[in-house]
């Protein structure tokens, strides 16, 4: 079963929170077991999150009552991104469901090394586990040995290849799709060329914004995909990749950037402006970061296609898997695109 959201919201968090909690998840261990106070706060669901998917998560027993232990595995907490979206969970927790005990780890970016903080957290006796898995192969294995130890496995954000309870979650794909026709669009009839910046291999989100993308791009024979490299969903690298593809193609032979994540947008949109061709291209890149909106509202980022924080969505679900109560295989969050048309609507929103 799937229950598809309606609307869009991108959770926004203080500079010194993330901060604080960048600094907290540079551990190979899970962090202290934590848990709210007070009485449960009602859920604020995100915008991302409509009518159906508020009623597939919404815990029908008395949220005081969920008085069991959560493992919150997420896969890399050097990116923004993952930043927000551990705060926005940890949040969500300790507001809606003050007697979950939670354990957070950060996997550092590296499939072993998260592999092996599932396994600590099992020792510490989670009933079930939030995770971002950072690639959908290398976390199966991980993931089936939770199941088959009884934790209930809700996977968000990114997928993994190997069942779980639920799976909380823009669809990637059709993002893809968004991006590839927004390109389309902005080429015109002539077509041009596209050099594609990608992220982590392996990743769920790598593979499906991709294939959304070429499920597009393929139908334009006018519109070709010169180059395509990872950038590790990293800005440093994005800075990079697009350094090497100034050097490779000369004046007019780019006339699109698609990249996976605003991250990665921001740091070919560097390079780009520092080599003095801005002129020649725009960049279309994932997530509606603020500072992604805050360049698009200058002019210098063509568009964000949002893809939302799933908090407290993700912990709903996992509240609902400790009472037992029943939970669609998937829930699907959405997100607009963002360009200079509809921008203003949206500064401020980001994380």
């Amino acid at each position: 079963m799937v229950i598809r959201s309606v609307g869009w919201r991108t959770a926004a968090l203080g500079f010194a929170a993330v901060a604080a909690l960048a600094a907290a998840g540079c551990s190979n261990s899970a962090t202290q077991g934590t848990k709210g106070s007070g009485p449960p706060q009602p859920i604020e669901w995100s915008n991302a999150c409509g009518p159906e998917c508020q009623q597939a998560l919404t815990v029908q027993g008395d949220p005081a009552a969920v008085a069991c232990t959560v493992g919150i595995s997420q896969n890399d907490l050097s990116h923004p991104y993952g930043v927000a979206q551990k705060a926005a969970l940890e949040d969500a927790a300790k507001r809606n469901f003050p007697n979950m005990t939670v354990f957070s780890t950060d996997g550092q970016g590296d499939a072993i090394t998260q592999s092996s903080q599932v396994r600590d957290l099992m020792t510490r006796g989670i009933d079930v586990l939030v995770i971002t898995p950072l690639e959908s192969d290398a976390l199966a294995p991980v993931i089936k040995e939770a199941t088959e130890s009884g934790v209930k496995v809700i996977t968000h954000d990114r997928s993994v290849n190997a069942p779980v309870v639920a799976h909380v979650a823009a669809d990637s794909v059709q993002a893809g799709e968004t991006a590839g026709q927004y390109i389309v669009d902005q080429l015109g009839p002539a077509g041009g060329t596209i050099v594609e910046i990608t992220g982590t291999l392996g990743a769920s989100a790598t593979n499906e914004r991709h294939q959304g993308f070429e499920n597009v791009i393929s139908q334009h024979p006018n519109i070709q995909v010169i180059a395509s490299q990872t950038a590790d969903y990293a800005r440093d690298q994005g800075l990079t990749v697009m350094q090497d593809f100034l050097q490779r193609f000369g004046p007019g032979e780019i006339d699109a950037v698609f990249t996976h994540n605003d991250e990665m947008s921001l740091g070919a949109l560097q390079a780009i402006q520092e080599a003095g061709r801005a002129s020649e291209m725009f960049v279309i890149g994932f997530d509606g970061a603020e500072n992604a909106i805050e360049a698009v509202n200058a002019g210098d980022y063509e568009a964000s296609v949002v893809y939302p924080l799933d908090a407290p969505e993700a912990i709903a679900a996992a509240a609902k898997a400790c009472l037992g109560e029943e939970l669609p295989q998937r829930v699907l969050l959405e997100g607009p695109l963002i360009n200079k048309e509809n921008v203003a609507q949206f500064v401020g929103t980001g994380f």
